[in-house]
């Protein structure tokens, strides 16, 4: 039988994610006694082995795979696809011994592109021609290089790979966790779909950010911007933004869009 490969960490480790720093967007890196894990939205741990292919397929068979009822990203969310998805997560492995490690964004890209990319799941016959190239010198992922403050009404949009976030707080006040990243608005019309949101921000993972939250941080918060940097195979070509404070929102967070991942 193939090792487990994807897992639901715990809710002690969930929080603790919660309030580590992100290294990209929903991605970070954890630790445990048996090694490392990618960590995806401070939810879902991923070991890389030759499991991790048909685990992707029986996410995308779970949840958008029968008939999801979402077809443009202008419905709002409702409870058919957050049922799905919490379903797969319950069937998951739970573990409890893992907690965030800190790497630098070079360091994850050695990680994760040390072995081949498993396919989509909608085209499992898609496999890279060669081995990704060599990680780039550290000092090249000089990302958010520039550091500003928000506007009066200026919105900003975070995209998840899971129904429930550990990093927005929904309701009135909403809040915005420290070290967190988002996508100011000027991206919203690149980023439609999920596996756009992965692509456009090159992310290192296989799950589609498809819940969609809008943002309005208080004026004069600050904020570290760049461009994002191809990386994971993925284009890149995204702008990103960074919250490096715990942030109020000017007014509620509402539950998030859900748009379609492909």
């Amino acid at each position: 039988m193939a090792a487990v490969t994807v897992f639901r960490l715990n809710k002690a480790s969930q929080r603790a994610f919660g309030e580590a720093p992100e290294i990209f967007a929903n991605a970070q890196f954890g630790r445990r006694k048996k090694g490392y894990l990618l960590v995806l939205g401070c939810q879902v741990a991923i070991e890389f082995d030759r499991s991790t292919p048909s685990n992707l397929e029986q996410f995308y068979s779970a949840t958008w795979g029968i008939g999801a009822p979402f077809e443009t990203s202008d419905q709002s969310i409702g409870s058919g696809i957050v049922e799905r998805y919490q379903s797969w997560m319950s069937s998951l492995q739970e573990v409890d011994d893992v907690a965030p490690h800190w790497i630098t964004r070079a360091e994850l890209n050695v990680f994760v592109t040390s072995s081949f990319p498993p396919p989509p799941p909608n085209r499992p016959t898609l496999v890279p021609r060669r081995r990704p190239p060599p990680a780039l010198p550290q000092n090249f992922y000089g990302h958010l290089p520039f550091k500003t403050r928000t506007r009066p009404q200026e919105y900003f949009y975070r995209f998840e790979p899971w129904p429930t976030s550990r990093k927005i707080t929904v309701g009135n006040p909403g809040v915005i966790a420290a070290q967190t990243y988002a996508s100011p608005s000027s991206e919203l019309r690149f980023l439609n779909t999920g596996f756009a949101v992965v692509a456009r921000n090159a992310l290192p993972s296989f799950f589609p950010a498809v819940f969609r939250y809008e943002l309005q941080p208080s004026p004069s918060t600050t904020i570290y911007c760049g461009a994002v940097v191809p990386n994971f195979g993925q284009s890149g070509g995204g702008v990103e933004v960074y919250f490096p404070s715990q942030v109020q929102n000017h007014g509620p967070i509402a539950y998030p869009v859900v748009i379609p991942p492909l």
